[in-house]
């Protein structure tokens, strides 16, 4: 039997032919990254349930995207998420399906009235389309929220009392972060600028504003990695934009120095052709 245990399961619009599916698991002594979870569609809730994700190891987010419009405004489309041992895919559990509408039934409550269309779609265009592409292709890492806790976090003092610890890269969770989503679109709007350190007369890394669009959404603590120049970031502050959904995230990020226990986060360092 796998000792993992689904606390929710999250579905949300990104766009009018694109949800968000999110996880929760309790806390687990399975090596999680001997657990693969793979995502199911289906058009009842009972049966007919295809995989439409590939194994996703330490992810607990997918996004699914359809084209073009069903006629009918009361399909739905029910999900649901399988977590299995990699050496034993017999051993499995399953989280309760749920459902979203393909198209919202009543036009008046749908998020997708034309100018959140085309907030969204124009935002993407602007970060990702090669003919504008001012969006640079980044890495986001999830900080972790649960998990084992590492041995340098004091329970009575509720943080951390090694900022450079190898095990938890400063999060106080062992491994610190999620598996890094890739090809995230981030517009780095300013410069960076640089600010003294008081009393040493030396300087360090100031803060950036950047921006991006609904997915995945990010939190504080969260690491960006700007994979043409190699640059680490930490999140400091967000602002989401919406109507009704999510369109747009502005945030404030802080560049890493490079002796930060952070920046040993992996990333693939082949060539991004822009």
């Amino acid at each position: 039997m796998i000792s993992i245990f689904f606390k929710a399961l999250y579905i949300r619009f990104l766009t009018n032919s694109s949800v968000e599916i999110k996880w929760d698991i309790e806390n687990t002594p399975e090596d999680i990254k001997q657990v693969s979870f793979v995502v199911y569609k289906s058009e009842t809730p009972e049966a007919g349930y295809t995989p439409i994700s590939p194994e996703l190891t330490d992810l607990f987010t997918y996004r699914d995207a359809w084209t073009g419009y069903d006629d009918s405004k009361f399909k739905i489309i029910y999900y649901k998420v399988r977590a299995f041992i990699k050496s034993d895919p017999s051993k499995f559990v399953e989280t309760k399906p749920d459902y979203v509408h393909e198209n919202p039934e009543d036009d008046s409550q749908s998020p997708f009235v034309d100018p959140v269309v085309d907030a969204v779609r124009r935002a993407n265009v602007l970060l990702s389309h090669e003919r504008y592409r001012v969006g640079k292709p980044c890495i986001v890492y999830q900080k972790r929220t649960f998990g084992q806790r590492c041995k340098c976090f004091d329970p009575i003092l509720q943080r951390v009392t090694k900022s450079k610890c190898e095990y938890c890269l400063g999060t106080g969770r062992i491994e610190g972060y999620h598996s890094g989503i890739e090809d995230v679109f981030i517009n780095f709007v300013s410069l960076n600028k640089t600010k003294m350190i008081q009393f040493w007369g030396d300087t360090e890394p100031g803060e950036t504003q950047a921006w991006t669009s609904n997915f995945p959404i990010v939190k504080p603590e969260d690491i960006i990695i700007n994979k043409l120049t190699n640059e680490y970031y930490v999140i400091k502050r967000i602002r989401t934009s919406f109507h009704l959904i999510p369109i747009r995230q502005t945030i404030l990020v802080r560049k890493l120095n490079f002796d930060d226990i952070k920046t040993s986060l992996p990333f693939d360092t082949k060539v991004f052709r822009m």
